[in-house]
């Protein structure tokens, strides 16, 4: 027997400005609302690098925090928003070049 689950996964790169809120107002308020599937992941790429280039807008844009804080800021926002029968979870993937 093979067990599966079904998750809707919203995807962010770390300069999006939607960053902070698009867990709840994309995935929780859009994609999840109104469906069977009540599993959510909310996936950020943690690009900041220093080979990233430095003429490149959205190096800018990314919170100054840490990979480690981000995650935290965002497991946190995540065990807020799992409420009644829907779950999400968090998880920033470190993208950067190394």
């Amino acid at each position: 027997m093979i067990d599966s689950i079904v998750a809707i996964i919203e995807v962010k790169g770390c300069w999006n400005s939607e960053l902070d809120n698009a867990m709840e107002t994309q995935l929780v308020n859009q994609y999840l609302k109104n469906n069977r599937c009540q599993n959510g992941l909310y996936l950020v790429g943690w690009f900041n690098c220093e080979q990233w280039d430095s003429s490149d807008y959205r190096k800018k844009q990314p919170p100054n925090l840490t990979k480690d804080e981000v995650q935290k800021q965002f497991d946190a926002q995540a065990n807020e928003l799992s409420q009644h029968d829907t779950l999400i979870k968090a998880f920033v993937i470190n993208t950067a070049l190394s």
